[in-house]
């Protein structure tokens, strides 16, 4: 479906596509692997010496690898955190806690505690870095893993303001150790949505596009006048709500391809295209390490829904594109992978993340920030429309929690 999408859109001549829904630090994409990956095979997990992860909130974001660390700590692994907010974890660990700005100077001091130095604003931050008995125990950690050691960016990386620093800082310290940079999935298929093309700045392959498009919150912030919206609810998976929905409700065309009704879809959609959930369909995940998982449909969609290539392929041959001529996913599949024979799973920045300037976009002295993790059984119409899943204790309802401290300095 991804990679018909792309094909839909670049065949009208235009580079605008976005599978993150997720607000993070645009600056920076230009310079990003085209193709982030976990940086080590997943198996390999249980088996490092020492793990730093970066605003991941690991037993939310990827509860199976959540365990794999878990039996890498069993085995005497190190592990540290730089978040946001403290974590219950079910390992022991290491939690370097701060404001998402303060994040940047928690591995500014680790970095300083290990003698790097940096260039540009990373050199700024270093030299203003204080490291303190946590830091230097990390970097010791993390030279004595060397090789076998991990660096893993998280989902609270990826939504950060400075995201393009905290990976600056992030590849800062694997020079310096030896460890290897990773990057946990956006989703079940994120690396898959790379391959396709599904981004901005990429095309099937993993290949750089000519003239990159625009993100999906540029594409909101600056209206179009017409939206292709797949398998979301504007209400519910979009970062800024309102935003969404006066940028939907103006334009001229909304078309909405989806397996479920709601209100929000319904407030702003001309047209609502129902399509299969994915156990009603066919089709292909790459999952972190860069493995190609084909599976099959359960059921058949019920009523008028159809799989959603089989209504891209429609809506191609509809508007007179070429390469629209599928009969089947596994077609789709394998056209696909001949795109990415030469496809290379790098981490390594494409330019120098060192020279990011700081974001403008920081705290007052006594500020307060917005910390929103990943919602377990939230993140998606259809983990949210199962009963067993809502009724867990992990299925948190919406809302805005504050500590009794602040919230009676606040008044």
């Amino acid at each position: 479906e991804l990679y018909l999408a792309q094909k839909v859109v670049r065949g009208l001549g235009s580079a605008n596509i976005d599978h993150r829904l997720r607000r993070r630090d645009d600056r920076a994409d230009h310079l990003a692997p085209l193709l982030p990956w976990l940086g080590l095979p997943i198996a390999e997990l249980e088996r490092v010496s020492a793990v730093l992860l970066i605003g991941c909130d690991i037993r939310q974001e990827q509860p199976l690898l959540a365990h794999r660390i878990r039996k890498a700590a069993g085995n005497g692994a190190a592990v540290a955190l730089v978040n946001p907010l403290a974590l219950d974890l079910t390992f022991p660990a290491a939690q370097l806690v701060a404001s998402p700005a303060g994040m940047l100077a928690e591995l500014a001091a680790i970095a300083k505690a290990l003698n790097k130095r940096g260039s540009g604003t990373v050199k700024d931050l270093i030299s203003a870095a204080t490291p303190g008995e946590t830091h230097r125990l990390v970097a010791e950690a993390m030279t004595e893993a060397g090789k076998g050691g991990a660096i893993l960016l998280g989902a609270l990386a990826e939504a950060h303001p400075d995201y393009g620093l905290l990976k600056a800082l992030a590849h800062v310290i694997a020079d310096a150790t030896k460890a290897r940079v990773g990057y946990l999935s956006s989703g079940a298929n994120g690396l898959g949505a790379c391959l396709a093309g599904a981004q901005p700045q990429s095309l099937p392959g993993g290949k750089p596009a000519d003239a990159g498009g625009l993100s999906a919150a540029a594409m909101l912030a600056q209206p179009r006048k017409g939206y292709l919206v797949w398998g979301l609810e504007p209400g519910l998976d979009l970062g800024n709500p309102a935003q969404a929905a006066k940028a939907l409700g103006q334009a001229d065309l909304v078309v909405a391809c989806t397996a479920f009704r709601s209100p929000s879809l319904e407030a702003v959609a001309d047209v609502l295209l129902p399509i299969a959930a994915f156990a009603e369909t066919s089709g292909t995940f790459v999952n972190a390490e860069g493995a190609w998982q084909g599976f099959r449909g359960a059921v058949a969609p019920p009523g008028e829904a159809r799989p959603g290539w089989k209504v891209l392929r429609v809506l191609g041959n509809l508007l007179g594109l070429m390469g629209f001529g599928q009969t089947d996913s596994g077609e789709l599949r394998e056209e696909l992978r001949a795109q990415c024979t030469d496809a290379k799973l790098d981490n390594a920045p494409r330019g120098d993340l060192k020279a990011l300037p700081l974001s403008s976009q920081q705290p007052v002295a006594q500020g307060i920030w917005r910390v929103g993790t990943v919602p377990i059984y939230a993140v998606d119409p259809l983990v949210r429309r199962a009963q067993a899943l809502q009724a867990s204790p992990l299925a948190v309802p919406f809302g805005v929690w504050l500590s009794p401290a602040d919230a009676s300095g606040l008044g």
